[in-house]
C-alpha cells in the first residue's frame, strides 16, 4: 500500500524535529517498509515520536510506536504479575520480557526488573511488528484462584482472550463472578440451577404432601 504524500512530509519533519536531515534514499527504504501499515497509524506513530524521541531518527523507533493492539512498554511493566499468586493476561513479548525480568523480581530488585522488562520488552515488540506478526494474548494463571475473575473479565470486556479462552481458569463462582465482571449476560453458567426432588420438596407445605400421599388400609 503506497503512503500518501502526508506520511512522506510527516517523515520529513520528523526527522527535522529529531535534530537531523533523511536522505531521499532512506526515506524511500522507510517509507516502503512502512507502507506495510495503515496510514493513520503510521502518521499517529510519528507523532509520538516527534513527542517522545530525541536523537536521529530511526525506523525502529517509528515501528515501536505504531498501534497494533500491543501496550506500550509502561502498560505492559504494569499487568505484569507480582508474584506465583496473580493471575495476569500478557501479551507473547510481555512474557519472553518478564522471562528476562522474573530472576530480579523474585529478589526483590523492582528497579532492575523494570529496566530489564523494559529493554526485552522493546526489543521483542520492535521484532513482531518488524515480521507483522498479529498480538498474542496468553493467560498467566497465579496460584490465588478468588483473584482469578477481575484480571480475565477485563482481558475478555476489551477482546484480548475469549470467554471459551476464560472458562479454562475459573470454575464455579469464579466462573459465574468472572462472567458478571465481564458483563456477560447469556452464559449457561449464569442459568438457574436446576432443583433436585428434595430441595423441592423443601418449599411444600408438609399438609399439601400428606394429602396427596395414599393412605394404605389396614385389613
Amino acid at each position: 500500500m503506497a503512503l500518501s504524500r502526508r506520511v512522506i512530509e510527516a517523515l520529513a519533519v520528523t526527522a527535522e524535529i529529531c535534530g537531523g536531515e533523511i536522505s531521499d534514499a532512506a526515506a524511500k527504504v522507510m517509507l516502503m517498509d512502512l507502507s506495510a501499515y495503515p496510514e493513520q497509524a503510521v502518521l499517529a506513530a510519528l507523532q509520538r515520536l516527534r513527542r517522545e524521541h530525541s536523537g536521529r531518527l530511526v525506523l525502529a523507533a517509528i515501528i515501536a510506536r505504531i498501534d497494533d493492539g500491543r501496550p506500550g512498554v509502561e502498560v505492559a511493566w504494569a499487568m505484569v504479575p507480582r508474584t506465583e499468586y496473580d493471575t495476569a493476561v500478557l501479551t507473547q513479548e510481555a512474557l519472553i520480557a518478564l522471562s528476562q525480568a522474573q530472576p530480579l523480581l523474585n529478589r526483590g530488585d523492582e528497579i532492575g526488573a523494570r529496566m530489564a522488562f523494559k529493554e526485552a520488552y522493546n526489543s521483542a515488540m520492535v521484532k513482531a511488528r518488524a515480521e507483522q506478526k498479529p498480538v498474542q494474548w496468553q493467560v498467566s494463571l497465579g496460584f490465588d484462584a478468588p483473584g482469578r475473575p477481575g484480571p480475565l473479565a477485563e482481558a475478555v470486556r476489551y477482546g484480548r482472550i475469549s470467554i471459551a479462552e476464560a472458562e479454562n481458569s475459573v470454575h464455579g463462582e469464579h466462573l459465574r463472578e468472572m462472567l458478571s465482571l465481564a458483563g456477560v449476560t447469556n452464559h449457561p453458567a449464569l442459568a438457574a440451577p436446576e432443583r433436585t426432588n428434595a430441595q423441592i420438596l423443601k418449599f411444600v407445605p408438609r399438609k399439601a404432601i400428606e394429602a396427596e400421599t395414599p393412605r394404605q388400609e389396614t385389613a
